[in-house]
């Protein structure tokens, strides 16, 4: 197994049935029901130095993936933070540490990009908190939600 950086620029394509299997495993207690990624967004991002794909490979096969954002933290002036967008790795590789690894790579590259901190948002129905845990990471505060919209193409 490999883990590198790559650009989702060029790979995008080739991460639509990881990226199907992942809006399944996440849809749950999420408010908008079509999985609808603002790819432009991404690549404008991408584009800026500010985001970038930490992919897991075996034999080539792409297998898990990180989607890392790092940037000016906006309540500390001058400093920079590191925000794990998006992880998941493929069902049939889950009992082999692959998140971990993923997470200990997003970790080494944001140091280098002069990150002072590294954040992850975890869904409230998934089982992450071992990882997390595992990896020494602290829980510093917690995200509430309400949903706004109901109606159609909403749950």
């Amino acid at each position: 197994m490999e883990i590198s950086i790559e650009y989702l620029s060029y790979m995008k394509d080739e991460m639509t049935d990881l990226l199907t299997r992942h809006s399944e495993d996440v849809k749950e207690g999420h408010p908008i029901s079509s999985f609808n990624p603002d790819w432009e967004q991404y690549i404008s991002l991408e584009s800026q130095g500010l985001h970038c794909m930490v992919v897991a490979r075996d034999d080539g096969k792409l297998i898990g993936y990180l989607s890392l954002i790092t940037g000016s933290d906006i309540h500390h002036k001058g400093e920079k933070i590191s925000t794990i967008d998006a992880i998941y790795t493929d069902r049939d590789y889950r009992e082999k540490s692959i998140g971990s690894d993923l997470v200990i790579y997003a970790e080494t590259y944001s140091k280098e990009q002069g990150a002072y901190r590294l954040s992850i948002t975890l869904h409230e129905h998934l089982p992450h908190n071992k990882l997390v845990e595992d990896l020494e990471f602290k829980c510093i505060e917690r995200v509430f939600a309400k949903d706004l919209i109901e109606g159609e193409g909403h749950v």
